[in-house]
C-alpha cells in the first residue's frame, strides 16, 4: 500500500472498501497505580499523547472504538515491588467488551527478588477485529505469589488500525 501526502484525482474515483484517515492511538498512565495485586483495570489510558478519529476516550481506564475494522494493539504494564517480601507472578491482558481475552492476551512475568523495590514487565501485541461500539481495557493482577505491594508505575498503549 502507497502511503501519499496528497492526491489529486481527474475523473472518477471508484473505492472498494473503507477510506479511513484514521490516526494511531497513543496513550499512557501518569501516576503510580497501587495494588495490582487485587485485579484492577489499568489506567493506561489516562493521558492521550497521538488521538485517533477512530477512538473516543471514555476514561482513564477505557476506550471506545467508533468505526469497525482490524486493529493492532500493543501495550506495556511496568510493576513494581514496594509491599511484601516473597516472589510472585504479575500479568496482563486485554479486555475487550468486558470480557478478558485471556487464551489470545495473557502476558505474564516473574518477580523473582524476595525483597522490595524488583520490577517486572508485561506486555504484547495483538490483532483484533473489532466492530463500532466496542470497548477495551487493559486487565491486570497477580496470578500467584499472595503478596501486597504490587504498583503499575508505568504503563503505555499504541493502537493502529491495520485494515
Amino acid at each position: 500500500m502507497a502511503k501519499l501526502s496528497s492526491t489529486t484525482v481527474f475523473g472518477d474515483l471508484f473505492v472498494t472498501g473503507n477510506i479511513s484517515n484514521a490516526a494511531p492511538f497513543s496513550a499512557r498512565l501518569t501516576s503510580t497505580q497501587p495494588d495490582a495485586e487485587n485485579g484492577v483495570d489499568v489506567d493506561i489510558f489516562d493521558a492521550v499523547d497521538i488521538s485517533s478519529s477512530a477512538i473516543t476516550r471514555d476514561s482513564s481506564k477505557q476506550i471506545t472504538f467508533d468505526v469497525s475494522g482490524t486493529f493492532e494493539i500493543s501495550w506495556m504494564v511496568n510493576f513494581h515491588r514496594t509491599g511484601s517480601g516473597a516472589r510472585n507472578i504479575m500479568y496482563s491482558e486485554v479486555e475487550k467488551n468486558g470480557s478478558r481475552l485471556s487464551s489470545r492476551t495473557r502476558v505474564a512475568d516473574y518477580i523473582r527478588t524476595s525483597g522490595n523495590g524488583d520490577e517486572c514487565s508485561t506486555g504484547s501485541t495483538v490483532i483484533l477485529q473489532i466492530q463500532s461500539g466496542d470497548t477495551l481495557r487493559i486487565f491486570a493482577n497477580e496470578e500467584r505469589g499472595g503478596e501486597t505491594g504490587n504498583d503499575i508505575e508505568r504503563a503505555v498503549i499504541y493502537i493502529k488500525r491495520i485494515e
